[in-house]
């Protein structure tokens, strides 16, 4: 209720120029007239339906048959009327190098992501109390994020997006070493051990500085997302990149209990540093995706 009424406060938005986009239903119609496109579409709703009902294998499987569906139908010239949804899908899988930016999208916080899901049943096999959990990893996680949120924000404003993907990105990947290391120190699941005072300490900050970074990651990301996106359809556009990355949240959260049971915690947050290095060969591919979006930007404007 809150945050309704400071919006309230806003000011007007600016009239936004003719975009040349039809109607949702010009569009639906114009969809049902073209069956390779239609099944394209179909895929991808059902890929990112899968992705929710946490079934990953299956979400990206769809999402890549309707991603190439979509480059094939419009590569042999099958077009559907520029409209705000499948139309903006369409449009967005045609750029130069999209499916490479996609698989960026799914792998820059893949190492934070599988590590962050054994977080909290590592700090209880530990046996830190519920209370401590919550005030670490959620009160003062979520202090510490936002924190990192912002300085990450300056720091990509300052140094440009490409920039902030690499020195952000590692930085969101350190504190698994650290979580590592706890691991190997700390006797998990002893029966009668309780952390002392230094140990406590230690877990604390490694936990803080693991949220900070995530902060630090997260504003390098979504100003790549938001870079990206073409500003005469960004709510999906936006929608559809952000649906794509759930993805990977999806398949790290599987593949994370099953990693830490087989591995051990010491050698699996190890592992998920090393999660962060493929995006990172993804990049130049990335340069390439913002180059392009300056580009249609500026000719938008003109």
């Amino acid at each position: 209720m809150l945050s309704a009424c400071v919006c309230l406060t806003a000011p007007p938005e600016r009239a936004r120029p003719e975009s040349g986009l039809v109607d949702p239903f010009t569009e639906l119609r114009s969809l049902l007239g073209r069956p390779l496109i239609l099944l394209a579409a179909l895929l991808v709703v059902g890929g990112l339906v899968a992705g929710s009902l946490k079934h990953p294998a299956w979400a990206l499987a769809l999402l890549a048959a309707g991603i190439v569906s979509g480059i094939v139908a419009r590569r042999r010239g099958v077009r559907v009327a520029p409209g705000p949804m499948l139309g903006a899908f369409l449009e967005m899988a045609e750029r130069p190098n999209f499916l490479m930016v996609v698989g960026f999208i799914l792998l820059y916080k893949l190492a934070d992501t599988t590590a962050g899901f054994m977080v909290k049943p590592f700090m209880v096999d530990v046996h830190l109390t519920t209370a401590e959990i919550g005030l670490v990893s959620i009160n003062l996680g979520l202090a510490l994020s936002i924190l990192g949120g912002i300085i990450g924000g300056w720091v990509t404003d300052r140094i440009g997006i490409v920039h902030g993907l690499w020195t952000l990105g590692i930085a969101q990947a350190l504190p698994n070493l650290g979580y590592a290391a706890l691991a190997f120190w700390l006797p998990v699941h002893a029966a009668g051990f309780h952390p002392d005072g230094l140990q406590r300490a230690l877990i604390y900050t490694v936990s803080g500085t693991e949220s900070f970074a995530q902060g630090l990651g997260t504003a390098a990301f979504l100003s790549l997302l938001m870079a990206i996106i073409d500003k005469r359809r960004s709510a999906t556009e936006y929608a559809v990149l952000s649906s794509i990355f759930a993805l990977s949240r999806s398949v790290a959260g599987w593949a994370g209990g099953i990693g830490a049971q087989d591995m051990g915690y010491g050698r699996f947050f190890v592992m998920t540093f090393f999660l962060a290095i493929p995006a990172y060969f993804l990049l130049p591919w990335v340069r390439k995706m913002l180059v392009y979006a300056a580009e249609r930007t500026e000719w938008q404007q003109q």
